[in-house]
């Protein structure tokens, strides 16, 4: 008797549905939708999208639509689902415009800004000048006979003190990354492969690592070369390379692994 006196007040509290079907549960609360199916123990619900499956334990009455409403309904989901599926096809659309048109103008996406090539680099270069004073201020310098030996570019001698200062830490940085157990296996025949690990030995992660393979036959000449990338290499760790070679792992008598250019974390 108490549900039936609730039931006007609660059809009342319940948002306009252009008529369906409705669930009374006997804890007070409603559900609006359409009624599927109906057995002796259950009743499959839909509301949009999302059917479940109700208990009759918990039901305390239905409120059935007549199958004219209830199609009207389901008419009306259709049209607010496509509705929304244009919205967001228009949305992607204009996004895809506006990401094209910025590429027209040579900008480039940097942390979801667009900016040119040119004040992409010069943020990259102020990284690096930035964590190299950070490192500076947590490493004691090293006494001059315990620098690593580096080798430096061709282009060293044109850059000026400021840019030599970086270039050079940059390259010490470089040298305390380690290149180890290299393994050239056979995966079929005129194919091979090349297994290494990198080690960090800095106390920065290395986000992206660029190394060079090279292979050389018994005369010492290059057999085959290709690219590898190491990715978030942290402090203490080793992160792991896999390359391809398209030659015969017969043929291959040595194998050799080189850092060309890292970026930090």
């Amino acid at each position: 008797m108490r549900m039936i006196w609730l039931l006007p007040f609660i059809l009342f509290l319940l948002p306009s549905t252009g008529n369906a079907d409705i669930i009374i549960f006997k804890s007070g609360s409603a559900k609006v939708g359409i009624v599927e199916d109906e057995k002796p123990d259950e009743v499959t619900f839909r509301d949009h999208d999302r059917i479940v499956t109700i208990m009759r334990s918990n039901i305390e009455h239905i409120e059935h639509a007549t199958e004219e409403e209830n199609g009207n309904l389901r008419a009306k989901w259709k049209r607010e689902k496509q509705e929304l599926e244009e919205k967001r096809r228009k949305r992607m659309e204009a996004e895809k415009k506006f990401e094209e048109g910025q590429k027209a103008k040579g900008l480039i996406n940097v942390d979801g800004r667009w900016i040119s090539a040119g004040e992409a680099e010069r943020q990259r270069q102020q990284q690096i000048q930035q964590q190299i004073k950070n490192q500076q201020k947590k490493v004691q310098p090293k006494q001059e006979s315990e620098e690593p030996e580096v080798e430096l570019p061709d282009y060293f001698n044109q850059l000026d003190s400021a840019q030599q200062e970086v270039v050079l830490e940059e390259l010490k940085r470089q040298k305390e990354l380690q290149v180890g157990s290299l393994q050239v296996s056979s995966i079929k025949s005129g194919e091979a492969t090349v297994k290494g690990t990198v080690t960090n030995g800095s106390e920065m992660t290395a986000s992206s690592i660029d190394i060079i393979v090279q292979c050389y036959g018994e005369n010492d000449e290059l057999l085959g070369a290709e690219d590898a990338v190491v990715v978030s290499v942290r402090p203490g760790e080793s992160g792991y390379f896999y390359v391809p070679i398209g030659v015969d792992a017969q043929f291959i008598k040595r194998a050799e692994a080189r850092i060309v250019s890292v970026r930090w974390q």
